[in-house]
């Protein structure tokens, strides 16, 4: 996808004064801009990505390894937090009445009790699928590099980073709106299926999926709040077996659920045809978990003890983390 990227630097002050009409008159078609201000007490930038007219973010933008690791750290400061709530109203402005997605700061914890931030209480909020405020280390080379890693987040993956706008839809509640039809195929479970019931729909419905449904047949219905949130859930990698004991058997069997053993039968098959599912369609979503679950340091106890169903699943998400890589390496970096 190409894309023109421009940025500003504003003062603090007037950063701290946006609001959603005077963003929305600086949007333009066909342009990704970036309003950048320095925080005045911590060693940090604010980006405010503006998304081009006709257009929605979708996933996520995500730093670094480095950079998160820093900004993660400045996050936990309580003291901090507390600092920057004052140096706000030093400057006229009222934290509560701040937008929260205007410094991204609800995510500021303290190490004890009432050391928030506390950001947005009384204030309407951004539109998230217009507007997207992103903390940066101050360090010069990660200020210098972040352009060029959004524009490698527009060039590789498309339409689920910048999603064009249906023409015709609501956008107020289409932003929020996740459709049923992905959320049923790719979510933890569709609606309706408790813990512990039968699959066997389920697992019907995904299978049909990989059959014959097209991965340019279910962009058509990505939405905003579906890619931030990227709800593909495998639920890999696929715990082990366990044998439950006799009280909690007969428990189950109260409840009308099925006994363990074939609930985790249920639940592998789930994973695997997801697994099948995402490998077809090749889609950036999940990918990270995908790679987290394969670092993980109980990766070998969490699978299911030996046999030709755990080499299957690792075997399928080494060939989708494989190609994942190829095609959106800025993901993995």
């Amino acid at each position: 996808m190409q894309m023109i990227v421009k940025e500003r630097l504003l003062e603090f002050r007037d950063y701290l004064g946006l609001n959603t009409q005077t963003l929305e008159a600086q949007r333009l078609a066909g342009e990704v801009q970036v309003l950048w201000a320095r925080m005045p007490t911590a060693n940090m930038r604010i980006a405010m990505l503006l998304a081009p007219v006709g257009m929605a973010w979708g996933m996520q933008y995500r730093l670094g390894e480095r950079a998160e690791e820093a900004t993660d750290a400045l996050l936990g400061d309580g003291q901090l937090a507390q600092t920057l709530r004052a140096s706000i109203e030093a400057l006229g402005y009222l934290p509560e009445r701040l937008p929260r997605s205007l410094l991204q700061c609800e995510v500021f914890w303290g190490r004890e009790e009432g050391m928030e931030l506390a950001l947005g209480a009384g204030a309407e909020d951004f539109p998230h699928a217009s507007f997207r405020a992103i903390l940066v280390p101050g360090d010069e080379i990660e200020f210098s590099s972040f352009l060029d890693r959004l524009r490698a987040y527009i060039a590789q993956l498309g339409k689920f980073f910048l999603l064009p706008i249906p023409p015709g839809v609501d956008f107020q509640r289409w932003q929020y709106e996740e459709d049923v039809r992905l959320t049923e195929l790719l979510s933890s479970r569709p609606g309706g299926l408790k813990r512990g019931q039968s699959t066997q729909g389920w697992q019907d419905a995904i299978s049909l999926a990989v059959q014959s449904l097209e991965a340019s047949e279910a962009e058509t219905w990505l939405t905003p709040a579906f890619l931030e949130y990227e709800q593909v859930k495998t639920n890999y990698p696929i715990p082990k077996n366990v044998t439950p004991t006799g009280r909690a058997s007969a428990f189950l069997a109260l409840l009308k659920f099925m006994p363990i053993g074939e609930q985790l039968e249920h639940r592998k098959a789930v994973t695997m045809l997801k697994l099948q599912l995402i490998r077809k369609w090749l889609w950036p979503l999940g990918l990270r978990q995908l790679n987290n679950g394969q670092k993980a340091s109980s990766f070998r106890t969490t699978m299911l003890a030996g046999g030709e169903p755990c080499e299957e699943a690792e075997a399928l998400v080494a060939e989708i983390l494989t190609e994942g890589r190829r095609r959106y390496p800025v993901l993995f970096e």
